[in-house]
């Protein structure tokens, strides 16, 4: 993970790519900005295709901190400035604020993590090591 910082701010801000390119290695210029709103994970996961990765995006529930593995992961919640951002986390603690002020985020209303991607004739599956096994059928 090498942090990368957004360059863009208020309604259209890249908090969201920049968190992305962190996890990747990659420079923000190498990442879109995503839409709003639904959209956006459908965004994400094909620009994460590429590189063999699908985005899935958790809800967080009592305890959750208990159940994150050790890896990197996109935290997103409401920031100081009292809009939705998206910050790195890493076994559910934050690691890099994007947002050149940090600050991080209040509290945490989902979790995305890069699973590998294998691509079979039925299904995209994706297979994480025990505990974790998710299969996402599309």
């Amino acid at each position: 993970m090498k942090p990368v910082y957004q360059t863009t701010f208020g309604d259209n801000g890249n908090c969201v790519s920049a968190a992305l390119a962190s996890i990747l290695d990659l420079p923000i210029s190498a990442v879109p900005t995503f839409s709003q709103g639904e959209r956006r994970a459908a965004e994400i996961d094909a620009f994460l295709a590429p590189y063999g990765y699908t985005w899935l995006r958790a809800s967080t529930g009592p305890d959750w901190r208990d159940h994150v593995p050790d890896v990197y992961h996109t935290m997103s919640g409401t920031s100081p400035r009292g809009r939705h951002h998206m910050v790195v986390g890493r076994g559910g603690r934050m690691v890099h604020d994007p947002h050149p002020n940090g600050g991080g985020i209040r509290d945490v209303s989902y979790l995305g993590f890069l699973l590998p991607r294998e691509s079979t004739t039925e299904a995209d599956t994706v297979s994480v090591r025990q505990p974790w096994r998710v299969t996402v059928r599309r």
